[in-house]
């Protein structure tokens, strides 16, 4: 095998490498972005009562602070509040709308988030 030979191969194992991480890394960022469901999770509908801004911005976003009151299928309505990060297209859907989807554990309802939409 000639030295230009080996270099070549060596060159195409590297962006095989390099692939399979960029590709693995991808899946991992929608893993960590979509967790799943936990047995004890439970998703209903609320409606929104307030949508105001920290203060705080992430990548140019601002964390949003939510109050939702969320509308459970047995009584028992409550307030939840938020967290999150939205876009301004997200901010403005939610204005618009007045009601979400929200998913909270039922032994820690401080757990919760916004199902979004698409």
């Amino acid at each position: 095998m000639t030295f230009p030979e080996a270099v070549g191969i060596l060159i195409v194992m590297l962006l095989i490498v390099v692939l399979l991480l960029t590709r693995w890394r991808q899946r991992r960022v929608l893993q960590l972005a979509l967790p799943s469901l936990a047995p004890s999770d439970i998703i209903a509908n609320g409606r929104l009562l307030t949508l105001e801004q920290t203060g705080v911005y992430m990548n140019r976003q601002p964390l949003m602070r939510i109050k939702i009151l969320v509308m459970c299928k047995h009584g028992g309505d409550f307030v939840l509040e938020i967290r999150e990060v939205l876009s301004a297209r997200e901010i403005l859907q939610l204005q618009r709308q007045g009601h979400v989807r929200v998913r909270y554990n039922r032994t820690n309802p401080e757990k919760a988030v916004l199902m979004k939409t698409k």
